[in-house]
Formats: C-alpha cells, sequence, structure tokens
C-alpha cells in the first residue's frame, strides 16, 4: 500500500479557504478606504467594522491552518471544516443565501464522500486518482 494521493477537490476547497481568509481584509478595510476615501480612524470607529474586524483577525488564522491540514490530510482539519460549513449552513438558512448554502453543502457532501475520507484515513480505496 502507498501513500494515498490528495484527491484534486481538497486541494480545491483548501485554495478557497485560503482565499476566504483573505479577501475579507479587502472587504473590511481597503474597499471603504479606496471607495469613500475614508480615514482609518472614522473607519475603526464604526462598531459595526470593529465587530467584522475581530471576525477576520479570529478567522484568518482558523482557516489558514485548516487549509494547511487539509493539504497535509490531516483527519481533524476535515472534520473541523465540515462544522464550520454546519454552522455556515445554518447562517446563510437565516440570511436566505441560497449560494452559501449550496456551496456548504457541496462542501460537506465532497468530504464525506469515502474516497476523500480515505485520503484522511491514509487508505488506498481502488479509485484511480
Amino acid at each position: 500500500m502507498g501513500k494515498v494521493k490528495r484527491p484534486l477537490g481538497v486541494s480545491i476547497i483548501a485554495i478557497l479557504q485560503i482565499i476566504g481568509a483573505i479577501l475579507p481584509v479587502i472587504i473590511v478595510i481597503a474597499i471603504p478606504i479606496y471607495l469613500y476615501n475614508i480615514k482609518m480612524e472614522y473607519l475603526l470607529n464604526d462598531p459595526v467594522i470593529k465587530l467584522s474586524l475581530i471576525y477576520v483577525i479570529i478567522m484568518i488564522p482558523i482557516l489558514i491552518l485548516l487549509a494547511i491540514g487539509l493539504l497535509k490530510g490531516m483527519n481533524g482539519a476535515r472534520i473541523i471544516t465540515i462544522i464550520l460549513h454546519f454552522i455556515s449552513i445554518i447562517t446563510a438558512l437565516i440570511s436566505f443565501n441560497i449560494i452559501s448554502i449550496f456551496i456548504s453543502f457541496i462542501i460537506i457532501y465532497y468530504l464525506t464522500r469515502p474516497h476523500v475520507k480515505d485520503f484522511f484515513y491514509g487508505l488506498q480505496s481502488g479509485i484511480l486518482y
């Protein structure tokens, strides 16, 4: 039995998580300053912006570590990613965000497929990659 090759979908999910970690920084800080010429001290006085920044600061390392874990085949990263996407589905249901529900459902479905689980458990499933 050789080492199981990483499925392409796992790599794509990891890359999307890295993009998902970096993109909020641009949205929360760079766009308001650039588009509206808002000074940073005014921006940081807004409570919504403050909460968004706290969320971004917390989520950036989490998403990057999960992405690295997915790429390395760490099952804990797969499980936590599934949990975060379940939470995403709940919040998307509240806000009626159909696209987010669909994407999270696909990611959960994919990460629970036998050949993907085999990668995280280090097993050969017999499926050609």
